[in-house]
């Protein structure tokens, strides 16, 4: 789910949210304000959506990249 030209898509073909699309939007917004509360950006929102699409293999690299302080590095 992102936000193209101003307006949410739920998945890389453009896809408008609409009554069929809307569970996956709820489901995002619930996951952002469990973790962000009020305080939700685009930054945080895309971050939460590639974060929600890693595989396990990912998610592991990624927790190793961070607890390991490589993020200053990267960035």
């Amino acid at each position: 789910m992102k936000i193209v030209n101003g307006r949410w898509v739920v998945d890389d073909n453009l896809t408008p949210i609409d009554e069929r699309t809307s569970a996956a939007f709820v489901e995002l917004g619930e996951k952002l304000k469990s973790v962000y509360g009020k305080n939700i950006t685009h930054d945080r929102i895309k971050l939460m959506t590639q974060l929600d699409s890693l595989t396990d293999s990912d998610e592991r690299a990624l927790s190793r990249v961070i607890e390991e302080g490589l993020v200053n590095k990267i960035a």
